[in-house]
């Protein structure tokens, strides 16, 4: 009698080990899955939903494991970012995502600057390709002159072409959605 009482606990104790083990080794495994996406992006909003969508259009796959990551640790706030994924596992890049703050400089769009000018001003302050920031702001341009606001932005020092002119042409609809 004895010996079933200590066989069927120690039985228990087996599972239960087996059982924590298991899951132990699923997020070892897990936190090796490679993550990729941009090094340097704005996040617009704090709310949740922003930030996952806004990983996500960066090239981040956020899983339903990395969501609940970012809910259980804290949720970025609004500002620029610049993240090396290659230096973090995947448990980890959602922890270290919102302490990872982008050095940030201040941009002027001035009233009646042509989009020649800017792209040129742009390249030579951020030290970026002309020629790309030229093709996304012909991209993201509903018309030849005029789309971007003239106002103080702020400005990533490590943006590329792409999030440079996405940023100020979101800022600029959402000024023109103001009015």
């Amino acid at each position: 009698m004895m010996k079933q009482i200590i066989s069927h606990k120690y039985r228990r104790f087996v599972i239960y080990v087996e059982i924590f083990a298991g899951l132990l080794l699923l997020g070892i495994i897990y936190h090796f899955i490679p993550i990729h996406g941009a090094t340097t992006f704005y996040i617009p909003s704090s709310d949740f939903k922003t930030v996952k969508k806004t990983l996500q259009k960066n090239g981040y796959d956020v899983t339903w494991i990395d969501s609940a990551m970012l809910k259980l640790i804290r949720v970025p706030t609004k500002g620029w970012y610049r993240v090396e994924p290659e230096k973090h596992g995947r448990l980890t890049f959602f922890e270290f995502l919102y302490r990872q703050k982008a050095p940030t400089m201040q941009v002027v769009i001035f009233a009646g600057e042509s989009k020649e000018a800017l792209i040129e001003r742009l390249a030579n302050d951020m030290k970026l390709d002309p020629v790309k920031l030229m093709r996304y702001y012909d991209n993201y341009a509903q018309f030849k002159e005029g789309d971007i606001i003239a106002n103080h932005y702020t400005l990533a020092r490590s943006a590329d072409e792409k999030a440079t002119m996405e940023y100020l042409f979101e800022r600029s609809k959402e000024t023109f959605e103001r009015f």
